[in-house]
């Protein structure tokens, strides 16, 4: 409980506990009346101790406004001799409730209105990427068709042409042929020549 008590309420206790001390004891009626003061002073200091424990609870529960969490200074009207803490009177408006109930729903519908807004984008965005990836999708695929027509083509061509070189070739090479025979033929026939002309 010592947390929930005012340093004010401490020095004020004592203070009356000290001029309480100063009472010289003399008579049985006077030990009595110390005995009832001090026990009025007890009784005081739990009460307000407790109605501080309360006001805590208050504060804790009570939206804050400029820094406080009364649109006033608590201090100035807190009367230092009265027994009870005059916010236990004082009629807590709910409208610093209300005012921070609206704003929250007020933040909340901006955010679900930016959170919808976001979402829109998003499937904006996701459509326009899907749209531009089939269309680099198909132009792919017109490209690879396109390169197989021509590469198969030119394989065609290739192939023709192979088969033409091939068939020249060997036309070649056969004509090659006859003309080694006719050339053995006249080496013979000049060397039969010779021989007669020598004869």
């Amino acid at each position: 409980m010592s947390s929930e008590i005012s340093i004010r309420q401490l020095l004020y206790f004592k203070s009356q506990d000290s001029s309480i001390n100063n009472v010289q004891i003399g008579t049985p009626f006077q030990t009595q009346r110390v005995v009832k003061t001090t026990q009025h002073k007890l009784n005081r200091f739990r009460s307000t101790g407790l109605s501080d424990f309360r006001l805590t609870t208050i504060h804790t529960q009570t939206p804050t406004v400029n820094n406080f969490r009364y649109g006033f200074k608590v201090d100035q009207f807190q009367n230092d001799n009265s027994q009870t803490h005059f916010l236990e009177v004082y009629d807590h408006p709910t409208k610093y409730v209300n005012s921070y109930i609206a704003e929250s729903r007020k933040n909340i519908a901006q955010l679900r209105d930016q959170a919808n807004q976001i979402r829109l984008e998003i499937s904006s965005i996701n459509s326009r990427y899907q749209q531009e990836l089939k269309t680099i999708e198909m132009n792919f695929r017109d490209k690879i068709n396109e390169n197989y027509r021509q590469i198969k083509e030119d394989n065609v061509l290739f192939t023709t042409e192979q088969y033409r070189l091939s068939k020249e070739c060997l036309l070649l090479m056969k004509a090659k042929m006859n003309m080694e025979n006719e050339q053995f033929k006249l080496t013979n026939r000049v060397f039969q020549l010779t021989l007669e002309l020598q004869s």
